[in-house]
């Protein structure tokens, strides 16, 4: 009887340990991200050899440890970007699903097991929420005091908006709608710091402005269709002069209190680049196939004609000169063309409207910032001389003597230059659309090869920290201070 019992007892204890034992699910620790979001990026990928504390720097520099590592991105710069699952390349490597979007290889995890529909679907759905942190925390807040800059690319229909102390790419804002055309040309801050604005060509229609302190859409004003390819700003940031490029382009005054146009003026000679005197009284803008500025009068509405060249009579076709930016100096003693086919930086007397220097540039001048407080003259040019394997150049220039001070390699086809003296850089956009330029890192939306920014210290004058890749074509460059 004893033996049954000791039997039954056996019996019973192990079948209780056989129906209750069950495989317990691996212990992740899934950081600062929310729960299973951390149990892929941090189980699957931040793991030995790969993209965690010990090994990432061999990974391309992307640690997914924490969020907080994964939002200090790549060696190429942010690979998520909140809100936005197209423009997130960390998307395109775990994707394998076409229907989901982009997919680029290696496919991550690398030799390893690929991601479930549902793991991808989750991580996309978690990018389009503003991809939060355990805590609901979105990665750069709207904030008032928050430096930026802002990138237009021409052959997308997006602006890349940078966090200018970790130059990093924090949001892409789509500027164009699906049922337009156009391209975005320039992006434009506002002297006041509040709104930044966009211009477009190929059938363009609308200047746009968008709020610095969230990049949200604030308004547009219908100029009409036209390759509205410039503007600038009266100094109390009331008034927007939109320049058409055509042989009789269109030169639109807008209000930008009340969001309207206040006059619109065809004028010969291709119009391009424009510039409104810091007293906001005189319009200046460039003719580019004649030999002459167009110099307008804002209050009367006076046209005058200041010759490139003293010897020239003004008002003339050319193909001399192509003038195709202005830039006014500080003070406004001065300003400066650049002339893209002359292949020089031609200084004027603000008072006088005379030219008073002309300094060469080896290779087609485009874009110029300035660095007052330094007393240079940053300048972007195409040369496939200037540097070999390079198509480009900036070149700097003393505005104190008007002399070359040295050439700049900051990568291939570099088009905007924004100069920022509080963080002490300057941004370069770099086209990168021939071939011959470095090969991308991944491919984007938009098709084509991706461009990239490039820094230079404005304390060496020399190339500094990695550059960081964007979406294809970015061509204009501005900053919010």
């Amino acid at each position: 009887m004893q033996n049954r019992k000791l039997v039954y007892i056996i019996v019973l204890i192990f079948t209780t340990a056989f129906f209750s034992c069950h495989k317990d699910e691996a212990i992740v620790n899934t950081a600062d991200y929310p729960r299973e979001v951390g149990k892929i990026l941090a189980g699957k990928c931040a793991t030995s050899g790969c993209h965690n504390d010990a090994s990432y720097k061999v990974a391309s520099g992307l640690n997914l440890s924490s969020w907080v590592d994964l939002m200090k991105g790549s060696n190429v710069g942010a690979v998520v970007i909140p809100y936005n699952n197209s423009m997130s390349s960390l998307l395109y490597f775990i994707n394998t699903y076409s229907d989901l979007g982009l997919t680029n290889g290696p496919t991550m995890p690398l030799n390893n097991e690929r991601l479930s529909r549902e793991e991808v679907v989750l991580i996309k759905n978690w990018i389009n929420n503003g991809a939060p942190d355990a805590n609901g925390n979105i990665a750069f807040p709207p904030s008032i005091d928050r430096s930026k800059f802002y990138v237009a690319h021409t052959s997308c229909k997006i602006v890349c908006v940078f966090d200018a102390s970790t130059r990093l790419q924090m949001r892409y804002v789509k500027v164009v709608n699906d049922d337009e055309s156009c391209t975005a040309h320039q992006v434009k801050v506002s002297p006041d710091g509040k709104y930044w604005y966009v211009c477009f060509t190929n059938n363009g229609k609308y200047l746009r402005r968008y709020s610095t302190y969230d990049d949200r859409f604030a308004g547009e004003i219908f100029i009409g269709a036209a390759d509205w390819n410039t503007f600038s700003f009266t100094p109390d940031s009331k008034k927007a002069v939109v320049i058409d490029w055509s042989s009789s382009g269109k030169v639109a005054e807008c209000d930008l209190t009340n969001m309207h146009v206040i006059d619109t003026t065809r004028y010969n000679f291709y119009p391009h680049g424009s510039a409104i005197s810091p007293n906001g009284q005189y319009l200046y803008f460039t003719a580019t196939t004649g030999n002459f500025l167009y110099k307008k009068n804002l209050n009367t509405g006076n046209i005058d004609f200041i010759p490139l060249n003293s010897n020239d009579i003004p008002g003339l076709p050319s193909s001399v000169y192509n003038p195709h930016e202005i830039l006014f100096s500080e003070d406004g003693t001065k300003y400066y063309v650049s002339c893209q086919n002359e292949k020089t930086i031609r200084v004027f007397n603000a008072q006088t409207d005379d030219c008073i220097a002309t300094i060469p540039i080896n290779g087609s001048t485009l874009e110029m910032s300035l660095a007052s407080n330094s007393n240079l003259l940053f300048v972007t040019s195409w040369d496939a001389n200037q540097f070999p394997g390079t198509v480009g150049a900036v070149a700097v220039i003393n505005t104190i003597s008007n002399t070359l001070v040295k050439y700049i390699n900051s990568g291939t086809e570099p088009h905007g230059i924004a100069v920022d003296e509080k963080n002490k850089k300057v941004y370069v956009a770099n086209r990168n659309i021939n071939s011959s330029g470095p090969l991308p890192h991944h491919t984007s939306i938009c098709g084509g090869r991706n461009g990239y920014i490039s820094f230079i210290d404005l304390n060496t004058l020399d190339i500094t920290g990695k550059r960081i890749e964007v979406s294809v074509d970015p061509y204009s460059i501005s900053i919010k201070k």
